[in-house]
């Protein structure tokens, strides 16, 4: 989850999390505009 720093993002994160496999991602954790990063954190 991208924005897992935000309101709407950690209660997604909160949420989905007790559930499993959600990993929650913020800007500091994934500079979203670097393709390499990106493809990094999804696999």
């Amino acid at each position: 989850m991208v924005g897992a720093a935000g309101q709407l993002g950690r209660e997604v994160v909160r949420v989905a999390g007790s559930v499993g496999g959600v990993v929650g991602l913020d800007r500091a954790a994934l500079d979203v505009t670097d393709a390499d990063a990106v493809r990094a954190a999804m696999s």
